[in-house]
């Protein structure tokens, strides 16, 4: 079953909705949302698929989910940002 995504894509990201909606189509995953902000402009907004197993209800703009695990990658980025900017030696000691 194809499954669209609704929400918005600019169309210089339209490539990451065709990822999207090939990801919910497949079951791959029930239901997301995805969301890009680049140069402080939102460019991707999407959501689409399920919230259950019976395909019932459906993913809703400002659906909830658990998030894991998120602080370990965000200070990582951290981290190489400020490696870039030279503020950081990972070979230091």
């Amino acid at each position: 079953m194809e499954i669209q995504a609704n929400g918005f894509c600019d169309p210089a990201f339209e490539g990451v909705r065709t990822v999207f909606n090939g990801l919910l189509s497949s079951g791959a995953d029930l239901g997301s949302s995805f969301c890009v902000t680049w140069k402080g402009q939102t460019v991707v907004d999407l959501w689409g698929g399920y919230l259950d197993e019976d395909k019932q209800l459906e993913w809703q703009e400002d659906t909830l989910v658990n998030v894991y695990s998120t602080t370990k990658t965000m200070s990582f980025l951290c981290a190489l940002i400020l490696a870039d900017q030279g503020e950081l030696d990972f070979n230091a000691q």
